[in-house]
């Protein structure tokens, strides 16, 4: 399996709290806000954060927080 398929697509900055796609992690190695070099997964966001997602295009990953029926 390919890294990029094992990791959440965006991933949150440990320092700033920053959101980041995955790709941009790659391409920087670190945040590009803060310099920070420790992520954490992203468990909740925001609705402004949200918007951002969906303008990134990762619907697969928001498709992930939808409520279910039990």
């Amino acid at each position: 399996m390919a890294e990029s398929e094992t990791l959440d697509p965006v991933l949150r900055c440990d320092q700033c709290q920053e959101l980041l796609r995955l790709e941009t992690l790659h391409k920087h190695g670190k945040c590009p806000k803060c310099g920070n070099k420790r992520m954490r997964n992203v468990t909740v966001f925001s609705p402004a954060e949200r918007d951002q997602i969906d303008a990134w295009g990762l619907h697969d990953f928001l498709e992930l927080f939808e409520s279910v029926n039990e």
